[in-house]
């Protein structure tokens, strides 16, 4: 989905949203822009978990 414009990553998140009615759904991405659309486009019914950066020694 990184190279969708956001019309298609709307589309796509849609369907995976319907796949939840019959399993998990995991989807990772380090494209923050992502995160967003996907708060847009499905609410609540996403949880987004974030990895925190790793530190440097």
């Amino acid at each position: 989905m990184e190279i969708f414009d956001n019309g298609r990553v709307e589309s796509a998140l849609l369907q995976l949203s319907e796949l939840v009615k019959v399993g998990q759904v995991l989807y990772f991405t380090h494209h923050s822009h992502l995160c967003e659309i996907t708060k847009k486009v499905c609410g609540n019914r996403a949880v987004i978990h974030e990895i925190p950066k790793r530190r440097k020694p």
